[in-house]
């Protein structure tokens, strides 16, 4: 049954990163997933995330400190705990004849840690931020494909990532709710 499920995996993701790709994308989708990479980008995230903090308006102090907090939860859970558990090999270590645009990466593949932080982002912002839910979800749809339209994801190390995102943010939104509830009402009204 296993072995299935996993094969299906490995031709959808065959079917996702060689058939549908367009190579004029190849530059777009290489960018968003390497977004973590970049050095000027981090710096840009880095400075940005500070001037909120610093000069916002206390919704967006709170969101961002809400943010950096699921960020660093969603990223150790994924990144040190279930890929280590699981430890699935990338397709682009035991596919042939896929697309690679970016280096393999020397950790596994499931979850996909690129579409457990994004989702844990879409999830936060969607409940923050309610009139840019569309948004959200679009961009957090872009990065996590992105993992796969490159070669280095299958769909269900997306799929995955996206659930465990979604669970952690909505746990760390339930105790902050029980927690801390006039702050919460005050960031969700």
């Amino acid at each position: 049954m296993i072995e299935n499920i996993l094969n299906f995996d490995r031709f959808i993701f065959y079917f996702l990163n060689n058939d549908l790709s367009l190579p004029f994308l190849d530059n777009f989708f290489v960018t968003l997933t390497e977004l973590n990479k970049i050095k000027f980008i981090q710096i840009s995230l880095i400075c940005l995330l500070l001037f909120i903090f610093t000069a916002g308006k206390k919704k967006s102090k709170i969101t961002t400190l809400f943010l950096i907090l699921t960020l660093i939860i969603t990223d150790q859970v994924s990144s040190q705990f279930l890929k280590h558990f699981f430890e699935r090999v990338r397709p682009c270590f035991e596919t042939e004849n896929i697309r690679l645009l970016v280096p393999c990466g020397g950790g596994f593949s499931f979850p996909s840690s690129h579409a457990t932080n994004a989702f844990a982002f879409v999830t936060l912002f969607s409940k923050f931020y309610k009139n840019y839910k569309t948004h959200y979800l679009v961009f957090g749809f872009l990065i996590a494909y992105s993992r796969i339209y490159v070669g280095v994801h299958y769909p269900l190390d997306i799929l995955a990532g996206a659930i465990v995102g979604f669970v952690i943010s909505y746990f760390i939104l339930f105790c902050i709710k029980k927690s801390l509830p006039k702050i919460f009402e005050d960031v969700t009204a």
